[in-house]
């Protein structure tokens, strides 16, 4: 163990009760790159914990970035986040579920280190067959610096657990060079494995094509637009509208080239115009031909659109070109446009969503991360801080006249407000530094603004609060008629959860350095509220999941098994969303029961294709002679009628009309409407 001393080895093995094997680095497996390190805290430390974070992470986007102060480093290293994980050694585990679920955790440290600064010692296990435990020092010029606070629900005695993302960071003083931007290239390389993961998972998804359809397909429209039978206007949509779309695809797949299959995507014939033929084989042809144009939708977007925008992306992040990396999220079809892709899974939709809204807003913050530069010189220290603390007062008129009429327009204002509350941290340390008399730091100016801002979070909480009430009260009012319905209502839980979580923050911002108990009892009144819909949301999920596995097709049973399979995982999510116990069983039961629906579907799946095929076949194969018949007696018919006609003589009308003879063509043209309605 070359990073520690023999005594420190000995201290840890004596001092740390989670460590239960020898007292040797095993090094069985490369340094990893995630660790999970849990605490049981008073709700006090933990509060005050949460404001250092949001202090931290303020300042990571706003100074810590663009100002290599060794001041500021200094103030990260002696966090309680890094005292912690000091030199007498932590306990750390690759797998959460330890501090989660074994040791009951109310506090979970998420610590990243991408660039192995922390050399993590392989020392043991918590669970029987993997060596999963790790001791980590923490070298004096590395710090912990809190990126990300997110609420994780209730351990197993009902206290709040919070989650703690933290990053190794090497301070800029100990390495031959200050670079602008130091923290951000940790931080970018935390953002590929989501990317990474998100392109795999497209890759999975991608199939080839099925030409062998393509070709069948196109010679049943060239055979049925030369059939005797066929409606005139029919076999002209065919010939103009559906084997040119046809032909294209095939081209475009045959060379694999997704520039051409996009294009074709808009050839395809719509819905209305297909709606102008009634016949069953016109019905049939649609079928087909929606089938293939799912297949041309699904290999267009995921390997012309998708992937190319996604290895944009993480060769712009290589690169730590942030803007380029933000471009190509833009390239990313938007959620509205992918709900439209029903070639695409909704489960893969999600996902893609998901990591364009999460790199979005991960990378935002950074792209002002690298732009000032360290600013030694005392008048220019001085010019910069004069003309930051002059533009203050307006922005504080701002936030003041700022319309508060809704809940986006309140959090844009509270993002605001906390924007501001920094600007002015950073203000105080910029007197500091500038400061060179031995009298006391005058921040009467800058308290003033403080005070003003203070009374404006007041009334920004209130309206927070308020506005939050009313969009939870008319969630709870909804009803879902599908699970679409159900999945938005999901959604919208979600982000109400962790708008809770915000206001629970603004609370204890606002409680400030009060010694009086804190009151929360306006925001557990919401978390009650959000519960009861919670439980709605379960019910209601779990009773659409076993509608839609209940109409599962042959045809479409592939994706429509991945699609369940999603939405059983967002299921067990949302019941570990539960507060009760005794509640979280019982769905917990229920969703048991639909994962052994899904299995039993699973297992009659092959039975279903064997039946589909000799169906399919049956079908196809009645068709055919049914066609052939219907064309045979049309030629019969169109002979007879001619030999009648020949054979008549010129007067032969007049008997007719008495009575006397009966012409023939009359009764095969009555017959060949017969046989008209038939087929229709």
């Amino acid at each position: 163990d070359k990073d520690s001393t023999f005594k420190e080895v000995l201290i840890t093995a004596l001092m740390t009760p989670l460590t239960n094997k020898s007292l040797i680095d095993t090094s069985r497996s490369p340094a990893p790159k995630t660790l999970f390190r849990g605490l049981d805290l008073s709700e006090e430390f933990k509060n005050k914990l949460i404001n250092q974070a949001e202090t931290i992470i303020a300042n990571t986007t706003e100074h810590l970035f663009t100002d290599l102060s060794t001041e500021a480093f200094k103030q990260i290293k002696l966090n309680d986040f890094s005292q912690v994980s000091a030199r007498t050694c932590a306990s750390t585990s690759t797998n959460i579920e330890v501090p989660r679920t074994i040791f009951g955790s109310n506090t979970i440290f998420e610590i990243l280190d991408p660039d192995g600064l922390l050399h993590p010692k392989q020392v043991g296990t918590h669970v029987s067959g993997s060596e999963s435990e790790y001791s980590i020092y923490l070298p004096e010029d590395v710090a912990l610096v809190p990126i990300k606070v997110s609420s994780d629900g209730k351990t197993v005695k009902g206290k709040d657990r919070h989650i703690f993302t933290l990053v190794a960071v090497k301070s800029p003083d100990f390495t031959p060079r200050h670079e602008i931007g130091y923290a951000v290239g940790p931080l970018l390389r935390m953002q590929t494995p989501k990317l990474a993961e998100t392109q795999r998972t497209v890759e999975q998804a991608r199939e080839e094509p099925d030409l062998e359809r393509v070709f069948n397909l196109q010679s049943r429209v060239a055979r049925q637009a030369k059939l005797f039978s066929t409606e005139s206007g029919y076999k002209t949509f065919l010939n103009e509208k559906v084997a040119p779309v046809l032909e294209q695809s095939l081209n475009g797949l045959l060379d694999n080239n997704v520039t051409i299959l996009g294009k074709v995507l808009s050839a395809f014939p719509s819905d209305g115009q297909w709606s102008a033929f009634n016949s069953v084989e016109a019905r049939q042809m649609k079928i087909q031909i929606d089938a293939i144009k799912q297949m041309v939708e699904k290999k267009a977007v995921l390997e012309g659109r998708i992937l190319p925008a996604l290895a944009q992306c993480q060769d712009a992040l290589e690169k730590q070109n942030i803007d380029g990396a933000l471009q190509a999220l833009k390239n990313i079809p938007s959620e509205k446009e992918m709900q439209t892709m029903l070639s695409i899974s909704s489960g893969l939709r999600g996902q893609i969503q998901r990591t364009k809204q999460n790199l979005t807003e991960n990378l935002e913050p950074l792209q002002r991360a690298m732009t000032a530069k360290l600013v030694s010189d005392q008048e220019k220290v001085k010019v910069r801080y004069e003309k930051l603390i002059a533009g203050i007062p307006q922005q504080i008129t701002d936030l003041e006249k700022a319309a508060l009429s809704d809940l986006a327009g309140v959090k844009k204002v509270v993002s605001h407000f906390n924007h501001l509350q920094e600007e002015l941290k950073l203000l105080r340390n910029e007197k500091v530094r500038m400061h060179t008399g031995s009298e006391k730091v005058d921040f009467s100016d800058i308290a003033q603004l403080e005070a003003q801002l203070q009374k404006i979070h007041t009334k920004l909480y209130d309206a927070y609060l308020v506005e939050l009430t009313k969009e939870i009260s008319v969630l709870a009012k909804e009803k879902p008629k599908n699970l679409a319905d159900v999945k938005r209502m999901v959604s919208n839980f979600y982000a109400m959860s962790a708008d809770i979580e915000q206001l629970r923050k603004e609370k204890i911002k606002k409680h400030g350095e009060s010694k009086d108990p804190i009151d929360m009892s306006d925001i557990d009144k919401l978390k009650e509220e959000l519960q009861k819909i919670n439980q709605f949301l379960v019910k209601a999920m779990g009773t659409n999941i076993r509608v839609s596995m209940n109409q599962m097709e042959v045809k479409t049973f592939d994706a429509q098994e991945k699609e369940a399979q999603q939405n059983l995982k967002q299921l067990d999510a949302l019941i570990n969303k539960l507060e009760s116990s005794d509640a979280v069983q019982k769905q917990k039961e229920e969703l048991e029961k639909l994962n052994q629906l899904l299995a039993e579907k699973r297992k009659a799946y092959p039975a279903m294709v064997q039946l589909q095929f000799r169906s399919e076949a049956l079908i196809i194969h009645l068709r055919e002679l049914c066609e052939a018949h219907q064309d045979h007696l049309a030629k019969t018919r169109k002979t007879r009628a001619q030999e009648v006609t020949n054979g008549r003589w010129k007067v032969q009308w007049l008997t007719d009309w008495v009575g006397l003879t009966t012409d023939e063509r009359v009764t095969l043209a009555n017959k060949e409407k017969e046989l008209a309605k038939f087929k229709e």
